[in-house]
């Protein structure tokens, strides 16, 4: 008997407690309360329609370990909000993964194990869950993913914590918008065939990301007109910013703070990037604070960042960079620094397209920005063939401190 009791008191000293608010707007109907987080989600999944929102109180100061992937696979409505949020004063609620997952990646953005895996839900927000992972195997904090007709849209994240363990490995990521895939080794994911595949309407805000190889990872379907759209990474307003610190140094691969892939309307704005923050260290290969990879279209945006790489390899730092052709392309306001070693060509901003309206001004450093590379060319900005650039001639260290004037290109 005393054996039992004491099991019981574990489990509820180890769980997130749930207070259901709208239960009854779900039909079957939710309890009123869980003992625990894995409760409140396996009845949500059983849930066939909504007729109201449902808000899912998390008891502040508790937390919950598990070795299994949280999986929240229904299907949502547009018309009313699922959200799991933080109740009472105190800490946030965390969500602890314990084990070292099942899936083997061997490529960014392929399927990984996921501390929060959401399945093409609909209206779904988290608002003040932390989650943590213990082992590198786990390589993702919160992850969607879709199928070729279904994909989560009108989704945010917001005040909270991601902390991983990166160790090694260059798949460990905070958050990974994916595109379906299911195969290890690739990322490429579904064929999107309807604009309910598309995800969209993505918000993450207050959110601090460390111990990772990749802050946040966006990757949409390669079409123009099926893309994921409308991605907004940090916002104005009190802590509506987000911190991308500790990423990189563990395995010798590219890393990148922020990386949008095949999106229409992407924004990166007031978010600190520090890869040698929180704990971090120098990264010994490429850097990205934040990039626009291929197939990014619409508005391209990277405003009112504070970004420090830190580098200690030979291989290229580029701050922010984007070679996409958007309806506007605006980089303003952004804070650059750090120390990089590099000896292929950098860039603090760097934008090469034929987009009809570039738009780049009031960017500074804070302080010097050094480069301990022997070689190699160090350009501050590259925009429509508009290029202002220091060549490191001889000397040890070359610091750079600039001030952008307004820069603005519009067609005649």
């Amino acid at each position: 008997m005393f054996s039992a009791c004491r099991i019981h008191i574990e489990s509820i000293l180890w769980s997130i407690s749930v207070t259901v608010t709208g239960n009854t707007n779900a039909t079957p109907a939710l309890a009123g309360s869980y003992s625990s987080l894995a409760d409140a989600i396996t009845d949500l999944n059983l849930v066939t329609s909504l007729s109201g929102p449902v808000v899912f109180e998390l008891a502040a100061g508790t937390s919950e370990n598990t070795a299994a992937q949280y999986n929240i696979t229904l299907a949502g409505d547009l018309a009313n909000a699922i959200t799991f949020q933080k109740s009472g004063v105190g800490a946030n609620p965390v969500l602890n993964r314990t084990d070292a997952g099942s899936n083997t990646t061997s490529t960014v953005g392929g399927l990984g194990d996921a501390i929060i895996r959401i399945d093409g839900t609909d209206n779904l927000h988290f608002d003040g869950l932390d989650v943590t992972a213990s082992n590198q195997g786990i390589e993702n904090g919160y992850f969607t993913s879709k199928t070729a007709t279904n994909a989560c849209q009108t989704f945010s994240i917001k005040n909270c914590a991601i902390t991983m363990t990166k160790g090694t490995s260059a798949y460990v990521m905070g958050i990974h918008i994916g595109n379906g895939t299911t195969s290890v080794s690739s990322a490429t994911g579904v064929t999107v065939s309807a604009n309910s595949g598309r995800t969209e309407n993505v918000t993450i805000t207050g959110v601090t990301i460390s111990n990772v190889h990749i802050g946040i990872y966006c990757r949409g379907y390669n079409s123009a007109t099926l893309c994921d759209q409308n991605l907004v990474i940090g916002a104005s307003g009190a802590g509506n910013g987000n911190t991308i610190q500790n990423f990189g140094g563990g395995s010798g691969t590219t890393t990148y703070g922020i990386y949008f892939i095949y999106t229409n309307n992407a924004s990166a704005d007031y978010n600190i990037i520090n890869n040698a923050g929180g704990g971090g260290s120098a990264h010994a290969s490429g850097f990205y604070g934040v990039f626009f990879s291929t197939g990014v279209i619409g508005a391209i945006t990277a405003n009112n960042n504070i970004i420090s790489a830190n580098t200690s390899s030979t291989s290229a730092v580029q701050w922010i960079y984007n070679a996409n052709s958007g309806t506007s392309i605006n980089f303003n306001n952004n804070t650059l620094s750090g120390t990089i070693g590099a000896t292929s060509t950098s860039y603090l901003i760097y934008n090469n397209n034929s987009s009809s309206s570039v738009s780049a001004s009031g960017n500074t450093t804070s302080g010097t920005i050094t480069k301990t590379g022997a070689s190699g060319t160090f350009m501050v900005i590259i925009t429509m063939g508009l290029q202002l650039q220091v060549q490191k001639q001889s000397a040890a260290i070359i610091s750079a401190i600039f001030r952008l004037p307004a820069l603005q290109y519009l067609p005649a």
